[in-house]
């Protein structure tokens, strides 16, 4: 991929018009041919990519200067990449990044820069569209946001921008003799309030000390860091969710420590209520047999029962005599017959 872009047009005639419009009766949004006119004599895109031209607009392609943190307190905080370089942006981060084209806007020509619908697809955010005023000089920097849940790359020398040219209404349209100044000492006039435009009111220029500013630092705020408030949203999560979890596992723990004691306890009580039950039965059936032997000794000893028949033989002896001493001693027993 090479630049196209003339260098024929001599400095006087690039001066000339950057105030003087040579198509002044043209408003509007540029095609793509008068894109390519201003390019070629105003070198308005630097450097110009002839594919990377649309009908209505022109793909900006990624500069080489990248930045995850923007402290810029810290020297040296911006990194380079090398050509067609990957840049990896992570999941719910900024990066800031520039564009490889300068751009030389005259003062009747403002620009708005968007990130490629392709990319937005894919969770990448610019904005809403940043405007670039006329007169501006110098590369574009801009933060890409990745809102997505997966890593985005980009590889320097990629299209990763549109950008589209709008003509403005006629600049210090008061003053006849604006070809008598060198550009810078329009911007001078024009800083002051001293341009006169539209019927006597000040036409303002883009400020001196901003052309040419030093990529991504020359805007970024001194001494503030900016990242991503859903990155630390999600990192705020991220932090409650491990400190659930933990508080969780101990929770865990303990429900397993109460667990394992309460089958201990229930085990205990089982074996009590079993070993209760087990020496209950046993008692019976030592009272059931010592039972069961009490009998059988009394049936089976053949000397008591001896005995027992015995006193029973005496005891029926007795009661014989005593019947016979009774019958004798009675009166009736006595009486002659």
């Amino acid at each position: 991929m090479s630049p196209n872009q003339r260098t024929d047009i001599s400095e006087a005639v690039a001066q000339q018009l950057m105030f003087a419009d040579p198509d002044p009766q043209q408003r509007g949004m540029l095609l793509s041919d008068r894109i390519r006119f201003y390019v070629e004599n105003l070198n308005m895109i630097s450097p110009f990519y002839e594919q990377h031209l649309r009908p209505a607009s022109y793909e900006l392609t990624l500069g080489s200067e990248y930045l995850f943190n923007s402290d810029t307190s810290r020297p040296g905080s911006i990194q380079k990449l090398e050509r067609s370089e990957e840049l990896l942006i992570p999941p719910n981060s900024i990066v800031f990044v520039s564009t490889e084209e300068k751009l030389t806007l005259p003062f009747y020509i403002a620009a708005r820069f968007n990130v490629k619908v392709n990319l937005v697809y894919e969770g990448l955010l610019l904005g809403t569209g940043p405007q670039v005023d006329p007169g501006f000089r110098g590369r574009l920097s801009c933060p890409l946001h990745n809102i997505s849940s997966q890593e985005i790359r980009l590889r320097t020398g990629q299209s990763f921008a549109i950008i589209d040219f709008e003509k403005t209404t006629a600049f210090a349209e008061a003053e006849a003799n604006l070809s008598d100044h060198s550009t810078d000492q329009l911007r001078k006039l024009g800083a002051a309030g001293k341009l006169r435009g539209f019927q006597g009111y000040s036409c303002l220029t883009y400020p001196l000390d901003r052309l040419d500013r030093e990529v991504i630092i020359g805007l970024l705020p001194r001494n503030k860091s900016v990242s991503s408030s859903l990155a630390g949203l999600l990192d705020r999560v991220s932090r409650a969710e491990n400190t659930v979890k933990a508080e969780q596992t101990k929770i865990d723990s303990e429900i397993r420590r109460f667990n394992i004691a309460l089958i201990f306890t229930l085990i205990t009580v089982v074996l009590s209520i079993s070993s209760f039950f087990w020496q209950a039965v046993n008692w019976g059936r030592s009272l059931r047999d010592d039972a069961k032997s009490a009998v059988n000794e009394v049936r089976t000893s053949p000397a008591d029962y001896k005995e027992l028949r015995d006193r029973v033989v005496a005891l029926e002896a007795e009661i014989k005599e005593l019947r016979a001493a009774q019958t004798v001693s009675s009166p009736a027993a006595r009486a002659p017959k």
